[in-house]
């Protein structure tokens, strides 16, 4: 969306936290931690996948991806009460 790119046209670091959240489908009060790692870039035009997947210790692991390529553009840890 229009709305998720910064002036310079690059995907907003927020949106990629916002796109982690999303894909939990939990309620967000209960989050305690959010550990995330930039890795790449997302520009206009581009379409990203934003996957996760059951971790041990009720944590979720998270990766935001670049369609095309599968390339990683970040990676998360998420921890929930």
């Amino acid at each position: 969306r229009r709305a998720d790119l910064d002036r310079n046209e690059h995907a907003n670091n927020a949106r990629f936290v916002e796109w982690t959240l999303e894909a939990a489908d939990r309620d967000l009060s209960r989050l305690a931690a959010l550990d995330v790692a930039f890795r790449g870039e997302a520009l206009v035009g581009d379409t990203v996948i934003s996957a996760v997947k059951e971790s041990s210790g009720g944590t979720l692991a998270h990766a935001i991806l670049h369609e095309a390529d599968r390339r990683p553009l970040a990676t998360a840890r998420t921890l929930w009460k």
